[in-house]
């Protein structure tokens, strides 16, 4: 499985725009689009996973804090953690966009729109993939949902050995939010999810 950007939604992106405390005029959707096309030039997609079992609801080798994500596994033999990664690029140009609150609240949606757009890539492949085998995924869970808390998006980086094998290192940021990255996790189960 390769990472792939295809075309990101514009409506994944308007979704993403909370923040934005502005009606979108034609300027804004200009402005939207073409933050959305730089995001998708810059983008150097990369993704890592490992599989692992599960055992009376918790992930081997892998010990997450909070109760929720046990119960979400419950009919899962296995968990699929991953990572992803916009690259270097597009994290500096969140970086770079701090005096513009507008700016700034555009490109952090386009890129959290691209981000969705790999993984959900991703998922499909795999869930193809896993399809064959007669098995289905569960709905994705990432640290900061639920009881989970946000720090464990460290945790699955450093299992998976994320700057050595992605480039993405979370290891000094102060914001855990995901932006031009995403952690989760995803069971695995001969069941299909209710």
């Amino acid at each position: 499985m390769e990472p792939r950007l295809t075309e990101i939604e514009f409506d994944e992106i308007i979704a993403n725009l909370e923040n934005l405390q502005e009606e979108i005029t034609p300027e804004i959707e200009e402005e939207i689009r073409a933050c959305a096309k730089k995001v998708t030039e810059a983008a150097d997609p990369k993704f890592t996973y490992m599989m692992l079992p599960i055992y009376d609801r918790e992930i081997s080798g892998c010990p997450i804090e909070g109760n929720d994500i046990g119960e979400f596994l419950a009919t899962s033999n296995q968990a699929l953690l991953f990572a992803a990664t916009l690259g270097n690029e597009v994290e500096e140009m969140l970086l770079g966009n701090g005096e513009d609150a507008r700016a700034e609240a555009i490109m952090n949606a386009c890129a959290r729109a691209a981000i969705e757009n790999v993984v959900g890539n991703f998922e499909n492949d795999f869930a193809k993939a896993a399809s064959y085998q007669g098995l289905f995924l569960t709905d994705r869970f990432c640290p900061g949902n639920g009881d989970m808390p946000a720090g464990e998006h460290q945790r699955i980086c450093d299992i998976l050995y994320t700057t050595k094998r992605i480039g993405l290192d979370i290891a000094d940021a102060e914001d855990l939010t995901p932006r031009s990255w995403m952690s989760a996790i995803i069971g695995i189960s001969e069941i299909p999810q209710r």
